[in-house]
């Protein structure tokens, strides 16, 4: 089978508060795996140029030789989750590739980044718009914290 080029424009990694699912799944990879995870994980959103035409197939997404095995569309792309980080210290510079087959690659010519260094936050409400009985464990907590699945979508 044909794949029809495929241009990716940008790739974003973004951290991201844990849903209680993605919460489970943390902690299951802290009880197993000899990795420092914290308390989030990383979307990591491959902006295209074209949406994927309708198809009863859809590519299989590869970075280098690994295949991800389950991405979701979003409304300039599509994006999956990454929960350990050692992810991209295994695959930084390595090629995003499509395939139909296993077979036959489509080489995007766009790498996978590093990881973020820093973990961007979202602005919260402030000591001016503090909600009467509701406490906060530190004053960070409400000034900022890590978006949400829907909210990075969004953008």
């Amino acid at each position: 089978m044909f794949i029809q080029p495929i241009n990716i424009t940008s790739i974003q990694i973004v951290a991201v508060q844990p849903e209680l699912a993605d919460a489970k799944r943390l902690d299951f990879l802290r009880a197993n795996e000899d990795v420092s995870i914290g308390n989030h994980y990383y979307i990591v959103k491959v902006y295209l140029e074209n949406r994927f035409a309708a198809s009863p197939v859809l590519p299989h997404l590869y970075i280098g030789s690994e295949e991800i095995p389950m991405y979701t569309g979003f409304k300039s792309g599509l994006y999956f989750k990454v929960y350990n980080p050692k992810f991209f210290d295994e695959h930084a510079g390595e090629s995003f590739c499509f395939s139909l087959d296993g077979q036959t690659f489509l080489d995007t010519g766009v790498k996978l980044p590093e990881k973020p260094q820093a973990i961007s936050t979202v602005p919260r409400m402030d000591s001016s718009t503090r909600i009467p009985g509701v406490t906060f464990s530190s004053e960070e907590s409400i000034s900022e914290v890590l978006p949400t699945k829907d909210e990075v979508l969004r953008q």
